[in-house]
């Protein structure tokens, strides 16, 4: 049942997407929302939504797609680059600012080498696979 399922949330993924690299802006800015909110793997939502970006003619689209991008955290990063880098020269201060609040919104925490979970800075195990983290210098007891 849940291989039918998986497969009911394709086909609609596949045809939103489809829709939406040829839609007016206004319909384009709504599919992007929609696919955010339906694709359960923020890899392939992230991937969904960059496609539409990329096909878009309006700034608004590659504006509303940056954002909607940017609440996937740092992951998000090279999605945002690649519109960024495909749009207007007047996008590029847009994404590099998404850019900058998607680091500073992580800058307190640290990614585990040995799963990539992300952790606070003062961590000395990962929470989600048990690796110890170096003592970090000036951590002194």
């Amino acid at each position: 049942m849940s291989g039918q399922g998986n497969t009911e949330q394709s086909e609609k993924v596949e045809v939103l997407l489809n829709a939406g690299l040829n839609a007016p802006p206004t319909v384009q800015k709504e599919i992007i929302q929609t696919l955010a909110s339906l694709i359960y793997d923020e890899k392939e939502a992230m991937e969904a939504i960059t496609k539409i970006a990329l096909s878009a003619s309006s700034i608004d689209v590659k504006m509303e797609a940056i954002d909607t991008l940017a609440s996937y955290g740092l992951e998000a990063i090279p999605y945002i680059v690649k519109i960024t880098k495909a749009g207007p020269d007047s996008l590029y201060g847009y994404g590099a600012e998404a850019i900058k609040d998607i680091r500073k919104r992580h800058a307190k925490w640290k990614r585990c080498p040995n799963c990539g979970a992300l952790m606070p800075l003062n961590a000395r195990f990962c929470g989600m696979c048990g690796h110890r983290f170096p003592d970090a210098e000036g951590m002194g007891r």
